[in-house]
C-alpha cells in the first residue's frame, strides 16, 4: 500500500473508530484490563492463547476481543509492530467470522453492533484504498471477509460483486444477482431501515457497474440496473444522476419568472440549429426555403 493510500486509510479509521473499552455483556475480567490499559498485542496474545485452550475454545468472547485488538493495532505504524502483524485489518474482520461462529445464540453480537458497525466502516475503507490503486480482486477479497460476519448485507454483497465481475471472476455475476434479489425484498418491506454504513457502499457500486456495462456496450443491461437502482433509491442525487447519463438524458436548469415567482423549468438540450429554427420568424424560414428552393 502506498504511503498516500495509507495516509488515507488511516484517517479513515480514526474518523470512524473510537476505542471500545468494554465488550457489552463480557465476562473475562482480564482481557478488558489488557484492553482498556491500550495492551492490544498483550490482549490479542492471551485471548488466542484462550481459543486454543480446552477449557475456553467454545467461549465467544476471546475471539472477539482479538478481533478489537487487531482493529486497534491497524491505526498503528507498521514499523513499530512485529512482522505477525502484517494485515491487522483482515485479521479484525477474519476473527469478527470466527466469534460469530461461536455466538450460537447471537445475543453477544447484538449487544456489540456498535462495535461490529465500526468494524465494517474499517473494512470498507481499507477495500475502497485496493480499489483506488487499481486492485478490484482484492478489494474484493475484503468485502468478502465483511459479508462472512454480515451475511444480509445486501450492499456489501452487490459490491464484492461489482468487483469480481471488473477482474472478471464470474462469481461476481452470482453475488449482483443475490444482491439485488435481496436488496428488491428489503426495499419492499416499509419498516426496512438501510445500513447507514454500508448504503454509501451500494451507491457506488450502482454508478461503477453500470459505467462499466455501459463501456462494454451492454446498454439494456445497464439501464435495467440502474432503473431498479432509482426504484429502491429514488431520493438520491447520485443515483439520478447516474440514471441520466445511462439514458442519455441531459437537462439543463431554466429560472422563468411566474406569478409565483421564481420556477425551475428542466427541458431536454436541442441542437445549435434547432434552437436557431424555433428563433426564426416563419417569413425568414420561407425565405430560406425560397433560396434553396424548397417547396413549402
Amino acid at each position: 500500500m502506498s504511503l498516500a493510500s495509507r495516509i488515507l486509510f488511516i484517517s479513515a479509521l480514526f474518523c470512524t473508530n473510537h476505542v471500545i473499552g468494554q465488550i457489552v455483556g463480557g465476562q473475562q475480567q482480564k482481557l478488558f484490563d489488557l484492553f482498556v490499559m491500550s495492551k492490544y498485542e498483550d490482549c490479542a496474545f492471551k485471548a488466542e492463547g484462550m481459543t486454543e485452550n480446552e477449557n475456553t475454545r467454545r467461549d465467544s468472547e476471546p475471539y472477539l476481543y482479538i478481533s478489537m485488538c487487531m482493529l486497534e493495532i491497524s491505526k498503528i505504524d507498521p514499523e513499530e509492530l512485529d512482522n505477525e502483524y502484517k494485515d491487522p485489518v483482515k485479521e479484525a474482520l477474519k476473527y469478527a467470522y470466527k466469534f460469530r461462529k461461536k455466538d450460537k445464540t447471537g445475543e453477544l453480537y447484538k449487544q456489540n453492533v456498535a462495535y461490529f458497525d465500526k468494524l465494517k466502516s474499517a473494512g470498507i475503507a481499507y477495500a475502497n484504498n485496493w480499489y483506488e490503486q487499481g486492485k478490484p480482486r482484492k478489494s474484493s477479497s475484503i468485502y468478502k471477509y465483511i459479508i462472512k460476519f454480515d451475511i444480509e448485507d445486501d450492499n456489501i454483497r452487490f459490491m464484492k460483486g461489482v468487483c469480481d465481475i471488473i477482474s472478471m471472476n464470474t462469481q461476481g455475476a452470482l453475488d449482483i444477482n443475490a444482491a439485488m434479489k435481496g436488496l428488491n425484498k428489503k426495499y419492499k418491506n416499509s419498516n426496512y431501515k438501510p445500513d447507514k454504513v454500508s448504503e454509501p457502499v451500494l451507491i457506488d457500486a450502482f454508478i461503477i457497474y453500470t459505467d462499466h456495462l455501459a463501456k462494454n456496450e451492454q446498454i439494456d443491461s445497464a439501464k435495467t440496473t440502474i432503473t431498479f437502482a432509482r426504484d429502491i433509491l429514488n431520493e438520491n442525487k447520485k443515483i439520478e444522476k447516474q440514471y441520466n447519463k445511462i439514458y442519455g438524458i441531459e437537462m439543463k436548469e431554466e429560472k422563468a419568472k411566474t406569478k409565483d415567482g421564481m420556477q425551475m423549468i428542466y427541458e431536454k438540450h436541442t441542437s445549435e440549429e434547432q434552437q436557431d429554427q424555433v428563433k426564426k420568424s416563419p417569413e425568414e424560414i420561407q425565405k430560406a426555403r425560397v433560396r434553396r428552393n424548397i417547396p413549402k
